[in-house]
């Protein structure tokens, strides 16, 4: 069997055929009557060779633009609680480029059936306390968010 967790390769992680996370934000959306568009890059619907190639800012641009509460908003939305750096630092830079009090960029984490939503602010202050980890595999650096800190720190944002 593959593994589509963060010890598998890229080929056995692309392998699963859907990104369920994604999938749940896109049914959330579409229930809610809420307007959005895919933005960023879809490695399972449309997949890019060699997309390991391409720059990580590039890879790291959010996946959807989401019409909410008068506004389009960024969302980047992952399936784990472990957040890597190196991607955190490219939702910086793609904040401080792109974004404004009128296009907020948010993070969704969709994980052990739970939802949580933070503005990217938010998760900065989230993080600031934990330490960094780093993947046996491959040493890249992570923040692992405890889910009772997710909860604690979770913004309401789907209320119309």
């Amino acid at each position: 069997m593959f593994n589509s967790t963060h010890t598998g390769s890229f080929a056995q992680r692309q392998s699963v055929g859907h990104n369920k996370a994604e999938d749940l934000f896109e049914e959330k959306l579409d229930k809610l009557k809420i307007s959005f568009n895919r933005f960023g890059f879809d490695e399972k619907k449309g997949f890019v060779p060699n997309f390991w190639q391409i720059s990580a800012t590039i890879r790291s641009l959010p996946d959807y633009v989401v019409f909410l509460n008068s506004k389009n908003c960024y969302f980047h939305i992952k399936g784990t609680n472990k957040i890597k750096l190196h991607d955190i630092m490219n939702y910086y830079l793609f904040q401080s480029l792109f974004c404004n009090k009128s296009t907020p960029l948010y993070l969704g984490i969709l994980a052990k059936n739970k939802e949580f939503y933070l503005s990217f602010n938010t998760f900065i202050k989230t993080i600031k306390d934990l330490k960094v980890k780093s993947f046996d595999n491959d040493g890249k650096m992570y923040f692992e968010i405890p889910f009772d800190v997710l909860e604690k720190n979770k913004e309401e944002i789907f209320t119309q």
